[in-house]
């Protein structure tokens, strides 16, 4: 196997204020960003978050390093200080937060909203979004690697080392389908395929500059798969068996493009009317029994969802007030 990664892997390094990029088992680039910048997501740019309250702004970048002249500044909501960063590339981004409160922290793409889906025991010190499996992955710190859902059940987990090492700047590769992390103080990383099987270490000379360190990592996302709007329970097929899926997403809060058939990025009480529609449009119903009572109920149950799903929707949120900085993580 070639040393990898193959696809480019960035990294940031806060105290040094650097993004860092490896391909092949080599740096291959490196730019400046601004100060304690880790939590990163990349799509179309690269977009990067401060750790935590009282340092630079976030800054986004084109993938070939050139400021664009976004930023984003600190949101109230989380307490302790954020290391790594992962997207979904169609709704919302995710931090990992070490210390404070220890939770998982979604945002909206643009770093603004942020809400804890659910808080950890164990602090985590790497999370990224797996595109493939619609699931996180977060990195315990010296503990396990773990795939959760967004309100932290563990579908599976591996140990990355048996040594309780400590691996960050976790990241889903999308061309192989794995996984990559990061050994802290050292140049090395790993990969491993989902199940935890070690595929391959690499050690990436003058990777790190000690007593500085990496925290955030991740590939590109890019969304290339077609998506049929409406096909919630992904049976290749828009008909009455999508309405239950349809209602479960709705409610539970999480995003899935497939639900999302107003397309404004968001699964709420606005997708209801073009639901039905897609589902009524399509003649689907009559491959379920009894079309008309079981369709004409769903219909009718989605209505009343869809107007309280406005007035949610509509409503202020609420930002928790600004807290002091934590202590920097050693």
């Amino acid at each position: 196997m070639a040393a990898g990664p193959t696809s480019r892997y960035y990294l940031t390094e806060g105290d040094a204020a650097r993004l860092l990029v490896v391909e092949s088992g080599a740096v291959v680039d490196n730019w400046t960003t601004g100060s304690r910048l880790l939590p990163l997501a990349i799509a179309d740019t690269i977009s990067i978050y401060p750790r935590s309250p009282g340092f630079s702004d976030g800054i986004e970048f084109t993938l070939d390093g050139t400021p664009t002249g976004v930023t984003y500044p600190w949101q109230a909501g989380p307490t302790g200080q954020l290391l790594d960063g992962g997207t979904d590339a169609a709704a919302h981004n995710f931090a990992s937060e070490w210390d404070g409160g220890q939770g998982i922290w979604q945002f909206d793409l643009d770093w603004t909203n942020p809400t804890r889906l659910f808080p950890t025991t164990i602090r985590t010190i790497g999370i990224t979004y797996d595109i493939a499996d619609q699931t996180l992955w977060i990195a315990q710190d010296g503990g396990m690697i773990q795939r959760v859902t967004n309100d932290g059940t563990v579908l599976s987990q591996f140990d990355p080392d048996g040594e309780g090492g400590r691996w960050g700047a976790l990241a889903w590769e999308p061309a192989t389908d794995t996984l990559w992390a990061h050994r802290h103080e050292s140049d090395v990383l790993r990969q491993w395929d989902k199940d935890g099987t070690l595929l391959q270490e690499v050690t990436v000379p003058g990777l790190v500059q000690l007593p500085l360190f990496i925290w955030g990592g991740e590939f590109q996302t890019v969304i290339d798969i077609d998506i049929l709007l409406g096909d919630v329970n992904l049976d290749g097929s828009v008909n009455g068996l999508d309405v239950t899926p349809f209602v479960d997403v709705l409610l539970s809060g999480i995003y899935q493009a497939e639900a999302d058939v107003n397309e404004d990025k968001a699964v709420n009480g606005l997708d209801v009317v073009p639901f039905v529609d897609v589902i009524l449009s399509g003649g689907a119903v009559r491959a379920i029994p009894e079309p008309t009572s079981v369709v004409l109920g769903a219909i009718g149950l989605l209505m009343l969802i869809g107007r309280r799903g406005h007035r949610r929707y509509r409503s202020p949120a609420r930002i928790p007030p600004r807290t002091a900085p934590s202590t920097a993580i050693d």
